[in-house]
């Protein structure tokens, strides 16, 4: 899913230092700012409750702690996946950032991680009945309820949310959460492989700021220029795509992709080719990533696929291109 295309700007010219790395992570340390809270004082309880979910009925899920890592290194675009909510404007955004040097920096900045707190989790009344209705429905056999209370000992910051997000988050239901191999998140997640939780502390707080997960599913009513806003902190700069978009501006587009973090949006509906179904979702947010050769754009699907597309077929599939620095 995607979000319409909203206003216009001229395209820049060549900008920023260096060239980012395609896919990869740049090796060294942990990098996110990490505090730990000491002092009787200061360790007085976080409490809070978790924004409503986007319901899937026929999904088993849970709230748990989950107790991944941050990061493995400095984030890194096949960090990020698409999970169970329409949002992938946010997925798309987390990933053109994640793919060049600016875009790491800044989103390295953006997290800080507070440790040595207690912290708590309140499940309202009414997501305890959402757990209830769905254990009504073909529930495991060794299915275990819902509790009131999920205690933790650490919570995270982000500038544009001025609350706290603890390290709870929605997962498909297991009997045993205890392994962290056994958490698979509902909503945004990292493959399998590499388990960090640096995106999905992003999105939950851009679940708090718009009020829910499904709020923020809600195709509609938030534009890509809301989300880009909130997560980059300025507005984007891009340009439409129609049939006689000249293919210069979207090459130079996708040469500059790999040091400015930038985005494309599909088309509502898709044309095929035949029997050929298109090579793109629609209505879904990509991140550009660079020219393969001087006819072929490389892109990136939040639902963790890398394409590449002829340019004609770009103009063919896509509506829009945003891009500029945070």
């Amino acid at each position: 899913m995607t979000l319409p295309y909203q206003g216009s700007a001229r395209f820049p010219g060549p900008l920023g230092a260096g060239r980012g790395t395609v896919g990869g992570r740049l090796p060294g340390p942990l990098q996110f700012k990490q505090v730990e809270v000491k002092g009787a004082a200061t360790k007085a309880t976080r409490t809070v409750q978790m924004p409503a979910p986007w319901v899937h009925k026929d999904e088993h899920t849970r709230i748990v702690k989950v107790d991944w890592p941050l990061s493995k290194g400095m984030p890194a675009m096949n960090d990020v996946r698409q999970g169970g909510v329409s949002n992938c404007p946010v997925a798309a955004i987390l990933a053109a950032l994640a793919h060049t040097e600016i875009g790491r920096k800044y989103l390295d900045g953006m997290i800080t991680e507070y440790t040595g707190v207690p912290v708590k989790t309140v499940v309202s009344g009414a997501l305890m009945k959402m757990f209830e209705d769905q254990s009504a429905n073909d529930a495991p056999g060794d299915y275990k309820t819902q509790e009131k209370e999920v205690i933790s000992n650490r919570y995270f910051t982000v500038p544009f949310y001025k609350g706290e997000v603890h390290d709870t988050f929605y997962a498909t239901y297991s009997d045993d959460f205890s392994k962290s191999s056994n958490i698979e998140l509902v909503f945004m997640r990292s493959p399998d492989n590499v388990n960090v939780l640096w995106p999905a502390v992003i999105e939950k707080a851009c679940a708090f700021v718009l009020g829910s997960y499904a709020e923020m599913g809600n195709a509609h009513k938030h534009s890509v220029n809301e989300f880009w806003e909130l997560l980059v902190g300025k507005k984007p700069d891009g340009f439409e795509i129609t049939e006689t978009t000249d293919f210069d501006k979207i090459r130079n587009a996708g040469n500059d992709a790999k040091r400015i973090p930038t985005i494309g949006a599909t088309k509502e509906k898709l044309e095929s080719s035949g029997n050929v179904a298109p090579p793109v979702s629609a209505f879904h947010g990509h991140a550009i990533l660079r020219m393969l050769d001087a006819n072929t754009i490389e892109v990136f699907d939040p639902n963790g696929r890398t394409i590449a597309l002829s340019l004609a077929d770009f103009r063919k599939h896509f509506l829009a291109v945003y891009y500029g620095y945070p």
